[in-house]
Parts: C-alpha cells; structure tokens; sequence
C-alpha cells in the first residue's frame, strides 16, 4: 500500500507506533485506483491535515467540473443484499460521514482536489 510522502504523514504513522506527532500542513491523497464509470475517475485514500486517513474517496470529473466524494456503505435488505434503487436500477448507498456546512465543504473540495492533483502529478496512475 502506497501512501503519500513519509514528511507529509503525522509522526509514528508511517511506522505504525500509533503516537501522536506533527500532523501533515495540507491534505495528501494516495494509493490511486482508476476506475472509470460515467463521471467516475477512480478512487485514492485521502490524509486529513487532523491525521484522520479515509478510505476509498472518489474523484468525479464531468466536463469542467471536478469533485471529491467521501466514502460511503452499500444499503443491505434484511437478507443481506445490496439494495438497489427501483427507479434507477443503481446500487444504494448510505452516507459514512458528511460536511453539513457549505464554506466548509467548499474549503475541503479545494484542498482535496489539490491533492489528488499533487498525487496525480507525481505519477500515481
């Protein structure tokens, strides 16, 4: 598993000691997977500058238009299924985790995207 620069991590992460350190100054994206599906560009996991690591975000580009997805779960029926939605035939999804906020999601789509460009720029296709 590759991950971003071990000066871009938080202290004792790299290592696993699992200690609290200095935390990276701006976000870092990693372990690029394309995967190309409609807007759909591929998935990369996303170091927050708290030292919170998140899995399996997606990157969305559709004309001039780029975003970053958080991860989410698939809805299962009592059976243990993937739900899918009837109108749509598309797989659902539940929310993991969410930015309420506008400004705040605004700012975090901004340092995101950027690092997802600084991962792509070093060649992580």
């Amino acid at each position: 598993m590759n991950g971003p620069p071990v000066s871009e991590l938080p202290r004792g992460a790299a290592a696993g000691s699992g200690r609290v350190g200095r935390l990276p100054k701006a976000m870092a994206a990693s372990n690029w997977q394309p995967f190309e599906r409609n807007s759909l560009r591929g998935f990369f996991d996303l170091w927050l500058a708290s030292g919170l690591l998140l899995h399996r975000c997606s990157y969305h580009r559709h004309r001039d238009k780029r975003r970053v997805a958080l991860p989410g779960c698939p809805q299962l029926d009592p059976d243990g299924r993937q739900r899918i939605d009837p109108a749509t035939g598309r797989k659902l999804y539940s929310a993991v985790a969410s930015i309420p906020d506008r400004s705040t999601r605004e700012a975090f789509q901004a340092q995101a995207l950027a690092a997802v460009d600084r991962m792509l720029a070093q060649g992580e296709l």
